[in-house]
């Protein structure tokens, strides 16, 4: 069976990502969440984790993960901006738990609660 680049997620992660640079630029944030969202469901576990090589995990991976975590940061903002700060705040817990030290989830997590009048007890 011949491979096409559609049945690779991270093919599909990336078409996924291109429709959410074309809504950004139409201005819908309601459809850039949406494709990013969709870009995001194609990622079931680590990247590669099913693919028995160590050159690939060496050079791909970390560069496959990079792009979901900025997919990630970059759907959390645009959620921001809808507003749905109180949703997000569960999850900016976990991310920045998972991710400690990137800063943008933290950014993100204080507006999160600011927004949302702290209702959250952080500790």
């Amino acid at each position: 069976m011949e491979v096409t680049t559609n049945m690779l997620d991270v093919s599909r992660f990336q078409d996924r990502i291109a429709a959410a640079d074309a809504a950004r630029s139409a201005a819908n944030k309601h459809e850039e969440a949406k494709e990013l969202q969709a870009a995001l469901s194609n990622w079931r576990s680590a990247p590669l984790s099913d693919v028995p090589s160590e050159s690939l995990h060496l050079q791909d991976a970390p560069r496959l993960t990079e792009a979901r975590l900025q997919a990630q940061e970059r759907l959390i903002d645009v959620q921001l901006i809808l507003g749905k700060h109180t949703e997000l705040v569960g999850d900016l817990y976990t991310l920045t738990e998972e991710n400690q030290l990137r800063e943008h989830f933290w950014r993100q997590l204080i507006l999160a609660l600011h927004r949302s009048d702290g209702h959250h007890g952080l500790w």
